[in-house]
């Protein structure tokens, strides 16, 4: 049995799926059998819990996700802000943005994203994800390459609506007028 202390976030590759009883923060412990563990093989053992919140906090330790709030960057005279954003990152696989716990976008690692704006929209395929931020390639693959570092709070407001065709053709549109 391995015990979870509040201060200690659940190490996932630790966590087995063998029948192995896991202890959380809340002191309910459940057991998960089989090789392949999803919802409906999760066998909850507990007197007493809130079916919402040791229900979010099972499903975050099954699916091995890493969902965390998103704040603004520190600045010289403020403090960090919480925003409205959550995510869900997989490091340098995929990210999930989630506005009020509803998800609006997803992207995988290659996928196209904006990076920048003024009167076209900038975009590049994705090239990292890290915890802290998204590395965003413009022209890849030529003389001209650039890698822009955008963190959770700029990726998540800039590519929240994010659609590649709408956004080819509202710079095919604006180019008219440049």
């Amino acid at each position: 049995m391995r015990e979870v202390t509040n201060g200690e976030r659940p190490v996932h590759s630790q966590v087995a799926y063998n029948g192995e009883k896991v202890v959380h923060p809340r002191s309910h412990w459940f057991c998960i059998g089989g090789s392949n563990p999803s919802l409906t093989t999760l066998n909850l053992f507990s007197n007493k819990f809130s079916y919402i919140k040791d229900f979010v906090y099972i499903y975050i330790i099954i699916k091995n996700k890493q969902i965390m709030k998103v704040f603004t960057k520190a600045r010289k005279y403020s403090q960090p802000v919480e925003t409205k954003y959550t995510v869900d990152i997989v490091r340098n696989k995929s990210i999930v943005i989630y506005v009020n716990d509803l998800e609006v976008n997803r992207f995988v690692l290659g996928d196209t994203a904006e990076y920048g704006s003024y009167n076209l929209r900038y975009t590049g395929p994705i090239t990292k994800i890290t915890d802290k931020v998204i590395q965003i390639t413009a022209y890849p693959n030529s003389r001209n390459e650039r890698t822009y570092n955008l963190d959770l709070s700029t990726f998540c407001w800039r590519n929240e609506t994010f659609n590649a065709v709408e956004c080819a053709e509202h710079n095919l549109n604006e180019m008219h007028y440049i």
